[in-house]
């Protein structure tokens, strides 16, 4: 889980659409344990919405 949520945060910081509100979001999220696939799902919307 550790891993996978910190390939999510190095995607995040590394795709210049991410705004520090979405980072903030994905640490609080990931506090609750839902982060990770929370994150990955988040990450790809955002994405796929850039396009």
């Amino acid at each position: 889980m550790e891993v996978a949520g910190a390939a999510v945060v190095a995607l995040a910081t590394t795709v210049p659409a991410q705004t520090l509100g979405n980072m903030l979001l994905g640490l609080v999220l990931d506090t609750t344990g839902y982060g990770t696939v929370v994150g990955i799902l988040f990450t790809i919307v955002v994405e796929v919405r850039r396009r």
